[in-house]
């Protein structure tokens, strides 16, 4: 799929931390609407990040704010 979605530019890279289970999306709902307002996944956003993940709406570019990614700590 991923592949599929390159050749769309639908994504920019060939391989996701998706494909490694290593992140998710989550859709944001405020008293049962769906939000599409990056603003609005901000708390929850900077929350990821205080657990240590790594939240796509700070990415440089292209913002992702429904992305959520758990952050490898090296060893």
């Amino acid at each position: 799929m991923q592949e599929i979605y390159l050749k769309q530019g639908k994504t920019k890279v060939r391989h996701s931390k998706h494909q490694d289970r290593l992140a998710i999306d989550l859709n944001l709902f405020i008293k049962g609407k769906y939000i599409t307002d990056p603003e609005k996944y901000h708390p929850l956003g900077e929350f990821w990040e205080l657990l240590g993940g790594i939240w796509g709406g700070r990415f440089e570019g292209f913002k992702d704010a429904n992305h959520f990614e758990y952050k490898e700590v090296a060893t």
